[in-house]
């Protein structure tokens, strides 16, 4: 639907603006070093160098220009130029420290310094010119959402046949979710008969479901109270496969396997295997084997739903192999009864965000108890683990029992908590975050005053604070666990700031 000549005299009128305008040329470089950075980590360059180097030169007579220029050739031809500073080398013990390098290397062609200088702005030139194809026709959007399908496509264990249109459907639907991906999945390989054809590597059931963020009335939940919640999208995935007779399991969180052993009367490993147990029985799972793997990217006991996430995601994969008619509700309430063999009297909150992966203000005496907000943009947030486990279980009873020691007082903030909920839902659906911010740290000095926060978890806040955070609280159950910052326009400089003091920084979002 683009013309030649107008794609090209676009791109030449976008290479103009990067010149005249500092801050399109921020973003003009940012892609350029997309490119160059990359073939200077492949072949064992010093990319902080180069790039630091690069933004002084765009800046060399006071002003921050574009490193490229387009213009028209004497013929009509789009004529692309780039110019940098690039001092890279071949040789060296640090570069041939990394096998990579010399495999990076040997890909690039490179005999020279200066032939691999030449290729690194030549890359950079060509990632300048496709963004600005883009930005000029369809928009950078479009290609980001390939880029973002095509990596939840992975995630849902997509075999290479299937992939393009599983993709090319999550785009379509525009919905690029694991549980979309796993659903196209199932589509794609139908044969007429109706019947679900097994994939390379045998029959799989792909199953993903997101995690919580807690922005507001956590532990009031509890007591019937609101709650404001947002969720972390494809935080847990499930891939179940038919084995022998019995049931095989593995676990990875945060990309590291965990060893669980399923038959122990203690430990993670009795849960888990109750839960799993509860869900074969919920669907009328028997006498079959299967082997469960399970990839978490949210750390356990982190007041980040975890637990809740694993079930959705189970029970989503089952029904996906099985080919189980299972709507969304049936999935929540069958998480929602493994939640009660993990805290014992949970709020119902970790379900339903694993299950509708939506914002939410939640109270489950409501009908319904879930209301979904519509937001026009993402909040800019932070959560960042402390790395020492809250359990929500002990969390929930300690606070009953001061609750039933001082129920007035409770009572008080708990109905102080349940009016800053709603609060919070109007000023985050208006995109309020200095109002936003203020309701979040006034709710954190109610959790602090029921007791469950740490001194870890107070220190944490401070920093984010400290770093630009409008707001800053724990989030979830608290007595360790994890806090959720509220920073507009500060979302590096906080997250770098908690990661300087050692804390894992487990969603970063704008």
């Amino acid at each position: 639907g683009f013309s030649a000549e107008a794609v090209r005299d676009g791109i030449v009128l976008a290479g103009e603006l990067a010149v005249a305008d500092p801050y399109r040329a921020t973003t003009n470089n940012k892609g350029i070093m997309n490119g160059i950075d990359a073939v200077a980590i492949a072949t064992g360059n010093d990319w902080r160098a180069i790039e630091a180097a690069a933004h002084a030169y765009a800046a060399r007579d006071g002003r921050y220009r574009s490193l490229t220029r387009w213009k028209l050739g004497p013929t009509g031809d789009l004529v692309g130029e780039i110019s940098l500073p690039l001092k890279v080398g071949i040789v060296g013990g640090s570069l041939r420290a990394n096998p990579g390098v010399e495999v990076g290397l040997e890909i690039a062609g490179a005999d020279t310094a200066l032939g691999l200088a030449k290729l690194m702005a030549a890359v950079g030139l060509a990632q300048n010119f496709a963004a600005l194809r883009a930005l000029v026709t369809h928009g950078i959007q479009r290609g980001h959402m390939r880029l973002h399908a095509r990596s939840v496509a992975t995630t849902a264990g997509v075999p290479p046949h299937l992939f393009d249109k599983v993709v090319a459907g999550m785009i379509d639907s525009g919905e690029i979710k694991t549980w979309k991906a796993a659903e196209l999945m199932q589509e794609v390989q139908a044969p007429e008969t109706g019947e679900v054809a097994p994939t390379e590597t045998g029959a799989i059931g792909c199953g993903a479901a997101a995690a919580k963020v807690i922005l507001l009335g956590e532990h009031a939940a509890v007591y019937d109270k609101h709650v404001l919640a947002l969720p972390l999208e494809a935080a847990v995935n499930a891939t179940i496969t038919p084995s022998g007779a019995g049931l095989e399991f593995d676990f990875f969180e945060l990309g590291r396997k965990k060893d669980i052993d399923l038959k122990a009367s203690a430990g993670p490993g009795a849960g888990i295997a109750s839960a799993l147990e509860l869900i074969m029985s919920e669907l009328a799972i028997t006498e079959r084997g299967f082997h469960v793997h399970v990839e978490s990217r949210v750390p356990a006991a982190m007041g980040l739903g975890s637990s809740a996430a694993f079930a959705v995601a189970i029970v989503r994969a089952y029904a996906d192999l099985l080919n189980l008619d299972l709507p969304a509700d049936r999935v929540n309430e069958i998480a929602f009864s493994c939640e009660k063999l993990a805290h014992g009297t949970p709020s119902g909150i970790d379900n339903t965000l694993a299950t509708y992966a939506c914002p939410v203000l939640y109270r489950k005496s409501a009908t319904p108890p879930t209301r979904t907000l519509s937001l026009a943009e993402s909040p800019p947030i932070v959560v960042a683990s402390s790395g020492k486990p809250g359990i929500t279980r002990e969390q929930v009873a300690g606070v009953k029992s001061r609750a039933e020691q001082s129920p007035g007082f409770f009572g008080k903030i708990f109905d102080e908590i349940d009016a800053i909920s709603l609060a919070g839902a109007d000023a985050l659906q208006a995109a309020d975050y200095d109002k936003l911010g203020a309701l979040m740290n006034l709710c954190h000095g109610y959790l602090n005053a029921i007791g469950v926060s740490t001194p870890e978890l107070e220190a944490m806040v401070g920093v984010a604070r400290g770093a630009g955070a409008v707001g800053a609280k724990l989030t979830g159950a608290g007595g360790g666990g994890s806090i959720v910052a509220l920073c507009p326009g500060r979302r590096d400089a906080v997250a770098d700031a908690l990661l300087m003091q050692g804390y894992d920084i487990i969603l970063s979002s704008s």
